[in-house]
C-alpha cells in the first residue's frame, strides 16, 4: 500500500465510525446562572450570550471568541470563561459589562472550573 492509500483508509475509518465529528462543536458546562437569578450566561460558538430572564432579552460579548465552561464568582462579579482560541486559559469578565478583567493561565488544558471562591 502506498501512503496515500493508507491516510485514505484511515480517513475512511474515521468518517465511518465518526460521521458527523467534523461538524461538531463540543461544549461543556456551557451556561452559568447570576446569583441572584435575574442574568443567565451561555456559551456560544461566537461569544457569550448574555439574557436578562425577565424581558428574555439578549446581548452577546466577546463575539470574536468561541467560549465553553462558563463558572460564576459567588458575588456574581465576575464570570469565569475558558476560550476555545486560548487552550490553556480561562478568561476572567466583568459581569457588569463583560469587560476582560484578565486571565489565568493554566499548565494544561483546562476541561473545566470546578469552583470560585471568594478570598
Amino acid at each position: 500500500l502506498s501512503r496515500t492509500t493508507g491516510e485514505d483508509a484511515i480517513a475512511a475509518v474515521r468518517q465511518a465510525l465518526f460521521p458527523a465529528a467534523d461538524a461538531k462543536d463540543f461544549h461543556r458546562s456551557g451556561a452559568a446562572l447570576s446569583p441572584d437569578e435575574r442574568t443567565l450566561y451561555a456559551a456560544d460558538g461566537g461569544g457569550i450570550t448574555v439574557i436578562d430572564l425577565a424581558s428574555l432579552s439578549a446581548r452577546t460579548w466577546h463575539k470574536e471568541w468561541s467560549f465553553d465552561v462558563l463558572a460564576m464568582s459567588p458575588d456574581g462579579e465576575r464570570l469565569y470563561a475558558r476560550a476555545n482560541d486560548a487552550w490553556n486559559s480561562v478568561m476572567i469578565l466583568s459581569t457588569r459589562d463583560g469587560a476582560m478583567l484578565g486571565g489565568v493561565r493554566m499548565p494544561s488544558y483546562p476541561m473545566a472550573v470546578l469552583r470560585v471562591d471568594l478570598r
